[in-house]
């Protein structure tokens, strides 16, 4: 795997995060770049990013990583309604927070969700599910 990878971040802004493969550390650096290879975000206090590499698509979660080919059995992503919590999980690391919708008086609980709209641990949820839509990223990124 290449030693840096150029993330963009979300929301986009004038700056570059990168990511160090081997260290597994994320810096910010000043000015866009044209060759984005992946998208970085904070959420609850977390370093997440989602890239392409040597025609995979990685999930790195602070300084732990998984290949996208086997999160899908490993990864949990639900809803308590009952604490208004969301609960994240691959293997064991776990993260519990406030859901994207504590705070929304439409959510309805019983309708889609718009969990990989408004919640990163969402998006990477739903992507672990859809392999069509890892190859499309893969193929845009990975150049």
């Amino acid at each position: 795997m290449k030693k840096f990878v150029q993330l963009g971040k979300i929301p986009s802004s004038d700056e570059t995060v990168v990511l160090d493969t081997e260290r597994g550390t994320f810096a910010t650096q000043p000015g866009s770049s044209e060759s984005i290879e992946g998208n970085y975000t904070i959420e609850n206090g977390q370093e997440l990013s989602v890239f392409a590499a040597d025609h995979n698509l990685f999930f790195q979660w602070n300084n732990k990583r998984w290949n996208f080919k086997d999160l899908r059995a490993k990864l949990r992503y639900q809803h308590d309604l009952q604490k208004k919590i969301t609960i994240f999980s691959i293997g064991d690391v776990t993260i519990q927070y406030p859901a994207w919708w504590v705070d929304d008086p439409t959510f309805q609980p019983f309708i889609p969700e718009r969990d990989q709209d408004e919640d990163f641990f969402g998006y990477i949820a739903s992507l672990a599910r859809d392999d069509e839509w890892q190859r499309t990223l893969i193929e845009t990124w990975d150049k």
